[in-house]
Protein backbone atom coordinates (compact mmCIF):
# COMPACT_ATOMS: atom_id res chain seq x y z
CA UNK A 1 0.00 0.00 0.00
CA UNK A 2 1.34 3.38 -0.98
CA UNK A 3 1.84 6.16 1.48
CA UNK A 4 -1.37 8.20 1.84
CA UNK A 5 0.57 11.46 1.70
CA UNK A 6 2.01 10.55 -1.69
CA UNK A 7 -1.43 9.70 -2.96
CA UNK A 8 -2.82 13.01 -1.68
CA UNK A 9 0.06 15.02 -3.19
CA UNK A 10 -0.66 13.60 -6.63
CA UNK A 11 -3.93 15.55 -6.68
CA UNK A 12 -2.39 18.85 -5.54
CA UNK A 13 -1.69 21.40 -8.26
CA UNK A 14 -0.52 24.68 -6.75
CA UNK A 15 -0.64 26.40 -10.15
CA UNK A 16 -4.43 26.22 -9.93
CA UNK A 17 -4.48 28.43 -6.84
CA UNK A 18 -1.36 30.53 -7.56
CA UNK A 19 -3.21 33.86 -8.12
CA UNK A 20 -5.10 33.41 -4.85
CA UNK A 21 -1.89 32.58 -3.02
CA UNK A 22 -0.16 35.69 -4.39
CA UNK A 23 -3.05 37.93 -3.39
CA UNK A 24 -3.26 36.36 0.06
CA UNK A 25 0.47 36.90 0.64
CA UNK A 26 0.17 40.55 -0.40
CA UNK A 27 -2.79 40.97 1.95
CA UNK A 28 -0.96 39.44 4.91
CA UNK A 29 2.16 41.47 4.14
CA UNK A 30 0.07 44.62 3.98
CA UNK A 31 -1.39 43.90 7.40
CA UNK A 32 2.14 43.66 8.79
CA UNK A 33 3.24 46.85 7.01
CA UNK A 34 0.23 48.75 8.39
CA UNK A 35 1.45 48.05 11.91
CA UNK A 36 4.58 50.09 11.28
CA UNK A 37 3.02 52.94 9.30
CA UNK A 38 2.19 56.15 11.17
CA UNK A 39 -1.46 56.47 12.15
CA UNK A 40 -3.55 58.21 9.53
CA UNK A 41 -1.26 57.57 6.54
CA UNK A 42 -2.78 55.29 3.97
CA UNK A 43 -1.10 56.22 0.69
CA UNK A 44 1.58 53.54 1.09
CA UNK A 45 -1.00 50.88 1.90
CA UNK A 46 -3.14 51.88 -1.07
CA UNK A 47 -0.28 51.67 -3.55
CA UNK A 48 0.99 48.40 -2.12
CA UNK A 49 -2.54 47.05 -2.53
CA UNK A 50 -2.65 48.21 -6.13
CA UNK A 51 0.74 46.60 -6.79
CA UNK A 52 -0.58 43.37 -5.26
CA UNK A 53 -3.60 43.47 -7.54
CA UNK A 54 -1.40 44.12 -10.60
CA UNK A 55 0.96 41.25 -9.72
CA UNK A 56 -2.02 38.97 -9.18
CA UNK A 57 -3.45 40.12 -12.52
CA UNK A 58 -0.15 39.19 -14.15
CA UNK A 59 -0.36 35.66 -12.75
CA UNK A 60 -3.98 35.38 -13.87
CA UNK A 61 -3.01 36.62 -17.36
CA UNK A 62 -0.16 34.12 -17.68
CA UNK A 63 -2.63 31.34 -16.95
CA UNK A 64 -4.82 32.36 -19.88
CA UNK A 65 -5.02 29.52 -22.40
CA UNK A 66 -3.37 27.10 -19.98
CA UNK A 67 -6.13 25.64 -17.82
CA UNK A 68 -5.02 24.23 -14.47
CA UNK A 69 -7.07 21.97 -12.26
CA UNK A 70 -6.14 21.02 -8.74
CA UNK A 71 -7.25 19.33 -5.57
CA UNK A 72 -8.94 16.46 -7.38
CA UNK A 73 -10.56 18.90 -9.85
CA UNK A 74 -12.23 20.89 -7.08
CA UNK A 75 -10.39 24.06 -8.17
CA UNK A 76 -10.28 25.22 -11.77
CA UNK A 77 -8.13 28.00 -13.14
CA UNK A 78 -9.30 28.15 -16.73
CA UNK A 79 -10.19 30.98 -19.10
CA UNK A 80 -13.61 31.41 -17.51
CA UNK A 81 -12.07 31.84 -14.06
CA UNK A 82 -9.34 34.10 -15.45
CA UNK A 83 -11.87 36.38 -17.14
CA UNK A 84 -13.87 36.94 -13.98
CA UNK A 85 -10.72 37.21 -11.86
CA UNK A 86 -9.53 40.07 -14.05
CA UNK A 87 -12.89 41.83 -13.73
CA UNK A 88 -12.87 41.45 -9.94
CA UNK A 89 -9.24 42.59 -9.66
CA UNK A 90 -10.00 45.69 -11.73
CA UNK A 91 -13.09 46.45 -9.62
CA UNK A 92 -11.10 45.98 -6.40
CA UNK A 93 -8.39 48.34 -7.66
CA UNK A 94 -10.91 51.05 -8.48
CA UNK A 95 -12.65 50.57 -5.15
CA UNK A 96 -9.41 50.86 -3.19
CA UNK A 97 -8.36 54.01 -5.05
CA UNK A 98 -11.75 55.66 -4.64
CA UNK A 99 -12.30 54.65 -1.03
CA UNK A 100 -8.99 56.10 0.17
CA UNK A 101 -9.86 59.61 -0.97
CA UNK A 102 -13.47 59.35 0.19
CA UNK A 103 -12.68 58.05 3.67
CA UNK A 104 -9.92 60.61 4.15
CA UNK A 105 -12.25 63.41 3.07
CA UNK A 106 -15.04 62.22 5.36
CA UNK A 107 -12.73 61.83 8.35
CA UNK A 108 -12.99 58.06 8.81
CA UNK A 109 -9.89 56.12 9.86
CA UNK A 110 -9.20 54.12 6.70
CA UNK A 111 -6.28 52.09 8.07
CA UNK A 112 -7.61 48.64 7.23
CA UNK A 113 -9.60 49.38 4.08
CA UNK A 114 -6.96 48.27 1.52
CA UNK A 115 -6.23 45.14 3.56
CA UNK A 116 -9.90 44.31 3.79
CA UNK A 117 -10.39 44.59 0.06
CA UNK A 118 -7.40 42.39 -0.68
CA UNK A 119 -8.59 39.76 1.77
CA UNK A 120 -12.15 39.94 0.41
CA UNK A 121 -10.85 39.48 -3.11
CA UNK A 122 -9.41 36.04 -2.28
CA UNK A 123 -12.82 34.58 -1.39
Amino acid sequence: MENLVQIALQNVNMAAILPSLVLTCFGMGLLLINVFLPRGTTRHAVWISVVGLVVTGFFVYTGWGNPQYGFNDAVANDNYAAFFSMIFLFAAGLTILMSDDYLTREGYPPQQVPCGWLQAQTC
